[in-house]
């Protein structure tokens, strides 16, 4: 072990040099999560779920018995529902690479950023503006929801003065403000689109089941009608 750690270059047991590595890794891993929420929130966007789910155009004669058209009432269901969890699963890659890991990240930032730069603090007492170098947890977690809550609520919290959190940023750390900033703008539109979009899936689900069984129950009607079993 001892022969491991002596073979590591000394400038990369820098404290310095860690926390560049640290950061940039940070930057680059929160550029990603961006990056590909933003694909799927754009691929998302565009697609209208009524017609991402319809059943396809089925080639072929189609089912002449009652029996037939049972079959395919069956299929389409199962490809539509194939279709519904592909389209749950994108909001949740949504949800996790645009707002989950900033949340998380924005949160070792708040309690650790002392590490990252002993000479600045990234918040203060909201009340006195006595800095906080050391905040707990809690104090942390609550920061972080409320950064979260204030873009979500439409800065209503701002407007009527709601203290959410008793810590608020060091407005004269501009590096930390200007995370908080980003995480607020970017997390909050992912937030709003994945359950406004997956109340829209699911309305436009029922509406494909209810159209698939209507069609399956017009067909088998008619073919009874004509006495084809």
């Amino acid at each position: 072990m001892e022969d491991i750690l002596n073979a590591i270059p000394l400038w990369a047991k820098d404290e310095l040099a860690q926390r560049y590595y640290a950061g940039s890794a940070g930057v680059i891993l929160i550029a990603f999560c961006f990056y590909r929420a933003w694909r799927e929130y754009m691929t998302l966007r565009g697609a209208d779920p009524r017609n991402v789910l319809s059943p396809e155009p089925r080639g072929g004669r189609p089912p002449s018995t009652i029996r037939g058209w049972s079959r395919r009432a069956k299929r389409d269901a199962e490809e539509a529902k194939h279709k519904f969890w592909t389209l749950v699963y994108g909001a949740g890659r949504v949800a996790l690479l645009g707002v989950g890991v900033p949340t998380a990240m924005l949160l070792l930032l708040t309690l650790y950023y002392s590490w990252f730069d002993p000479y600045a603090v990234a918040v203060i007492d909201a009340e006195n503006g006595h800095p906080i170098t050391d905040p707990t947890l809690q104090d942390a977690g609550i920061f972080v929801a409320g950064a979260l809550a204030k873009g979500l609520f439409f800065d209503l919290i701002e407007v009527f003065q709601i203290h959410v959190s008793r810590l608020t940023n060091a407005p004269d750390n501009y590096i930390f403000s200007a995370a908080v900033l980003v995480y607020r703008a970017a997390a909050n539109l992912f937030l709003i689109f994945v359950p406004i979009f997956l109340y829209a899936t699911w309305r436009a689900m029922k509406g494909v089941e209810k159209e698939i069984q209507r069609q399956a129950e017009d067909k088998k009607n008619q073919i009874a009608q004509q006495g084809v079993a």
